[in-house]
């Protein structure tokens, strides 16, 4: 079995002045191999300063020696622990969000709820609850004296009801 071909590397180019140096085999002389490619090996072959570095022909894409190797998979590790970090923040986020936005849900409907249930007392005494939406104003019916809070979006409506008494201010229910 013959070489089909051989490489002479000198890093330093102290006996090759171009540092690499091939011979391909053609019938029985070995003649030099002018553009950098290694037929067996399907790869360009070029001297990068202490090494030689390998092509894929197609493409052109370097293969990394394992030096090279190691840091590009710490490279691309290290940038797939960021993103799944990345991640996992944003589905937390994105589950606080939820929850806070569940949490207002439920406020609001105990708002609701409760101003129901200030209307419903209302009517009980005797005030009109489609007036007041009405006319905006609230002109007691009886002689009336009570207080309610009512909770909503983090603000109390503090609300007297005062016989005898015609407010000028809005009723807001």
């Amino acid at each position: 079995m013959e070489v089909q071909e051989y490489w002479l590397f000198d890093p330093k180019g102290e006996w090759i002045a171009e540092q690499l140096l091939g011979y391909r085999l053609r019938g029985d002389q070995y003649e030099p191999i002018t553009d950098g490619r290694s037929v067996p090996l399907k790869l360009r072959l070029q001297a990068d300063e202490n090494l030689i570095g390998f092509y894929q022909e197609e493409t052109g894409e370097k293969l990394l020696a394992p030096d090279e190797l190691v840091e590009a998979l710490q490279v691309e590790t290290k940038a797939r622990q960021d993103a799944e970090t990345q991640l996992e923040e944003e589905r937390q986020r994105a589950e606080q969000e939820r929850q806070r936005a569940e949490q207002e849900r439920q406020r609001a409907e105990q708002a609701e709820a409760q101003v129901q249930a200030l209307m419903a007392q209302l009517q009980a005494m005797g005030v009109d609850g489609d007036q007041k939406k009405k006319n905006n104003l609230f002109a007691p019916t009886q002689n009336i004296r009570c207080r309610f809070f009512v909770f909503s979006d983090l603000r109390t409506i503090e609300l007297w009801l005062t016989s005898g008494l015609r407010p000028t201010m809005p009723l807001i229910i």
